[in-house]
């Protein structure tokens, strides 16, 4: 586990609350994440890339 992670209550409840494949990439990333907001953005982002693939031209 790379990620720094220095949760607060809220941030650790939302973290609990995330799919299990979502926490583990949380926990594998390098992004040093202490509040919820930077929880939810994190995990917004890799939503969305799992969501959509990378498209090449």
């Amino acid at each position: 586990m790379s990620a720094k992670m220095h949760f607060d209550r809220e941030a650790q409840e939302y973290f609990d609350s995330l799919p299990k494949f979502i926490q583990e990439s949380v926990m594998q990333g390098n992004q040093d994440i202490c509040s919820k907001e930077e929880l939810m953005q994190c995990a917004k982002n890799l939503m969305n890339q799992n969501s959509n693939p990378s498209q090449h031209a």
